[in-house]
This record gives C-alpha cells, structure tokens and sequence, in this order.
C-alpha cells in the first residue's frame, strides 16, 4: 500500500494593505484580499506567521499592538483596538503554510 505523505511549505510573505492612519482604519491581510491581487494562498492553510515589516525579527507578543492573526482567515489589527501614545497599526505582513498530498 502506498501512504499519502502532506508536503507542505510556507508562502512568499504577502503585504497587500497598508494601514491607514483615521480612527477606523488599520491593517487587514486577509486571504480574500491577496488572492484577489494575485497572490497564492491554499483553500486552507495549516499554519500562519505574521509579522511586522519594519520590525521582522520581534514576535507579535513584544510589539504592545492588539493583533488578530489567525489560520482560518489572515491579520486583522485595528487602530481603534491599540493601547498607549502610538494608536495607529504598524504595517504587518503575513505568510502561511499549505500542504497538499503526494503518494
């Protein structure tokens, strides 16, 4: 018998929104709207990693920024959520793992 082994493997970064500095603004990278760019995102991703660009190398926990990120749909950060003298989203990016099956 032949097993069907997941291949997977994570995703060029996508950044398709750029925050927007009014109250209601923010940043929103979801799979609906890279796809509609151009960009490949699998039906249903198994992983997700998101970060910001400017700081790529501090995880979302240090950053002191209220952000929803999210396999079943992308990063959603709203400037209304964030705390402190800085109440604007940084501008984030995401990448997600997609494992399709091979015998």
């Amino acid at each position: 018998t032949t097993t069907c082994e997941p291949r997977c493997q994570w995703t060029e970064w996508f950044d398709e929104d750029y925050p927007k500095s009014e109250k209601a603004g923010g940043d929103v990278e979801s799979y609906d709207k890279i796809r509609r760019a151009g960009g490949a995102v699998c039906e249903q991703p198994q992983g997700i990693e998101c970060q910001a660009e400017n700081f790529p190398n501090v995880r979302l926990e240090e950053l002191n920024q209220h952000v929803h990120c999210d396999v079943s749909f992308g990063l959603v950060c709203r400037n209304d959520e964030q705390v402190g003298l800085f109440k604007m989203c940084y501008n984030y990016r995401i990448r997600v793992l997609c494992c399709g099956y091979s015998h």
